[in-house]
């Protein structure tokens, strides 16, 4: 994290030279949660015109599904993957649905679940340690849906964007969003009390890197920036 964050810090401030011509920024650099906040912080952008890719982990766990229950990606809803871009993400087990019924429902027990779980947490790893590389493909994919969305064709696969809340204050991660011609905007989400436990854990791991970002000297304290996003930050609704 370290590493890239000079250089998150040197694109946010060339971004801050030509503001008024960018439309949106999407970040690829990992953790890509942080590294948008720092995008975002150091750009002077609006929150809705700064993402940072978490599609592929929401698109994992749609994958494993449809592998495990001989079902197509189209069959499923509210299939999300949430929180952080990292090992704390937290894949929402309950919200799920293929063909309207839930995991349960389906015959999906606990030790299955966890399986998924690890699975897709992991799936980056994997790839990586089967290729000897990053799986650059899938990313500029989603990347170029999201810089191409617009009210016609938006982009609805959760997306890690700015948010503040009583919850989670002055972050950056993955909530249900959709992108569409203005931007990224939050959209409500409803838990049950195990997601939210793992949506707290993911955001938990999100403000531990924060703060060691800060620390570095790389973020300025939240006092210092929460001005400007104050203004057009959007509230999503944790139930």
């Amino acid at each position: 994290m370290l590493s890239n964050a000079p250089f998150a810090v040197e694109c946010g401030r060339a971004i801050a030279s030509v503001r008024s011509k960018v439309e949106r920024v999407v970040c690829v650099s990992n953790p890509s949660d942080l590294m948008g906040l720092i995008l975002l912080v150091h750009s002077g952008l609006e929150p809705e015109r700064v993402m940072s890719l978490s599609s592929l982990d929401t698109e994992r766990f749609r994958r494993s599904l449809s592998r495990r229950l001989g079902v197509s990606m189209a069959e499923m809803s509210q299939v999300f993957t949430l929180g952080s871009h990292d090992g704390a993400m937290a894949p929402m087990l309950d919200m799920a649905r293929v063909k309207g019924a839930s995991l349960g429902q389906l015959g999906i027990d606990p030790e299955e679940e966890t399986e998924i779980v690890r699975e897709v947490k992991y799936a980056g790893i994997s790839i990586y340690k089967l290729r000897g590389q990053t799986a650059y493909q899938s990313p500029a994919v989603h990347v170029l849906r999201m810089l191409m969305a617009t009210d016609d064709m938006p982009f609805v696969i959760p997306t890690a964007r700015y948010h503040h809340s009583q919850c989670y204050p002055y972050t950056f991660g993955s909530l249900p969003t959709c992108i569409d011609s203005s931007g990224c905007h939050h959209l409500s989400v409803e838990c049950t009390e195990r997601e939210l436990v793992a949506l707290n854990g993911a955001f938990a791991s999100i403000e531990n890197m924060k703060q060691q970002l800060i620390e570095a000297g790389y973020l300025p304290e939240p006092c210092e920036w929460q001005s400007h996003l104050q203004q057009r930050e959007e509230l999503v609704e944790l139930i």
